[in-house]
């Protein structure tokens, strides 16, 4: 999707507010309350987020309309409009690469099977699971995530010590 397509009072989702060489940036939604067109490749929209805080979007961020990226939370059955951005499509990709497993240009993957690599192989499920939610807490589930890092870290240290589980 681009500046262009945005209509003014619409909410939009952006995934990579923020962006830079070490963060893959913050999801915001906000209102569409200004669109600004330069040229072709120079346009911005100001969006209006919640408590008040506006931010400036440009073709060069990653953004749906909101209810086009709830609708792809849930089934639906029918036609559902999709981005004519093949581009735009191609970096959100939640199968292979998904956000919330990469950090810069390394991703979760191989730091989780060189960790585990290290263990046992009685407990190398639960220490790559554990290291794979202590990456992804802090952009995914948070503490919830921290929690379930947790589990998984007291079940390597029974499956260690040989308890039964």
């Amino acid at each position: 999707m681009k500046i262009r397509d945005l209509d003014k009072g619409r909410y939009i989702v952006v995934y990579d507010m923020g962006k830079s060489e070490y963060s893959e940036g913050m999801a915001v939604v906000g209102q569409v309350v200004e669109l600004i067109f330069n040229d072709e490749d120079d346009n911005a929209a100001i969006i209006q987020s919640m408590p008040f805080q506006r931010y400036t979007v440009t073709d060069d961020n990653y953004f749906d309309y909101w209810n086009d990226y709830m609708e792809s939370k849930t089934e639906r059955v029918g036609y559902k409009r999709k981005s004519n951005d093949v581009q735009q499509r191609k970096r959100k990709d939640v199968v292979n690469h998904p956000s919330h497993y990469n950090r810069g240009k390394i991703e979760a993957i191989v730091i989780i099977e060189q960790i585990a690599s290290a263990y046992p192989i009685k407990v190398a499920l639960s220490i790559g699971n554990t290291v794979k939610y202590l990456i992804r807490a802090p952009f995914k589930n948070g503490v919830e995530d921290l929690k379930k890092a947790a589990w998984y870290l007291d079940r390597a240290i029974k499956k260690w010590e040989g308890a039964k589980l």
